[in-house]
């Protein structure tokens, strides 16, 4: 959990020499270079990631009693004057949009929250997402979205949520510094809540069926029960798979300290 949330001052392109604002000063030692050191590691990268959070556009929430606002796409149905009803379709069209201390306390009231949004498509890309008291992102009862290349970024307990999904793509996110909640007793909060990327398995119940759900390419860095959950494939059949090429690491070991647990397909009985 030694990250680090500073301002840039300035930035020298040629020496990658970074100043930081006054008021801002480095806590951790963050090491970096050109090239990775893999060989010498056993393929790890060694190296610390950087993460650009600020943005032109942003919605920036209130602070009022740790509940700072969201953003909730959903289909809802009204019922007009002559009892007919209109269906009223969710889209959220989004990229390069800073989100700053949104999410509710203590709620799966995330920063962004896709919910019963089954009829319409919604696409979130390039977007910085960070410094709440939530939830990061929650997509529950939802079908046809896209997070893209976006940056989730100091939450609690949960980072991104995937619940009874369809057709939903998570593809080259940064999921950084899922921290605890400090605001319930010891023996009433649940350690396995804790989770960076949590993929149709959050609630563990055998019925989180999710369908055309690609999750690839995502970093998870920073989490304290475990980096992600995933559902597992039919056997002898990778191929099959729609988790790959993800990288978890720097996961605390509060509770747990995995950096993959993986559930039985739910939507498969075999």
């Amino acid at each position: 959990m030694a990250s680090d949330n500073v301002i840039v001052k300035s930035y020298d392109s040629a020496t990658g020499e970074v100043s930081l604002d006054a008021k801002h000063t480095l806590n951790f030692y963050h090491w970096g270079a050109q090239k990775s050191p893999g060989d010498k590691y056993s393929g790890v990268d060694m190296r610390g990631e950087v993460i650009f959070l600020s943005r032109n556009i942003k919605i920036v929430g209130e602070d009022v009693d740790s509940w700072g606002g969201h953003i909730i796409t959903a289909d809802t149905a009204e019922i007009n004057g002559d009892g007919s009803i209109k269906e009223r379709v969710g889209h959220t069209y989004m990229q390069w949009v800073e989100m700053h201390n949104l999410s509710q306390i203590d709620s799966d009231r995330a920063a962004l929250r896709f919910e019963n949004a089954a009829m319409g498509h919604s696409r979130v890309a390039n977007c910085s997402i960070h410094n709440g008291y939530g939830w990061g992102v929650n997509i529950k009862n939802s079908n046809n979205i896209r997070l893209l290349d976006s940056r989730i970024y100091n939450f609690r307990p949960i980072g991104v949520v995937l619940s009874e999904v369809k057709n939903v793509t998570v593809d080259r996110n940064v999921i950084a510094h899922i921290a605890l909640r400090t605001t319930l007793e010891n023996d009433k909060a649940d350690p396995d809540e804790e989770c960076g990327l949590c993929t149709c398995t959050y609630t563990n119940t055998g019925s989180e069926k999710c369908v055309d759900t690609m999750v690839t390419n995502n970093i998870v860095a920073g989490a304290h029960w475990v980096g992600m959950t995933l559902q597992g494939f039919k056997c002898d059949k990778p191929e099959l798979s729609s988790h790959f090429g993800n990288v978890v690491h720097s996961v605390a070991k509060s509770h747990g300290g995995y950096g993959a647990v993986i559930h039985p397909d739910y939507g498969d009985p075999e």
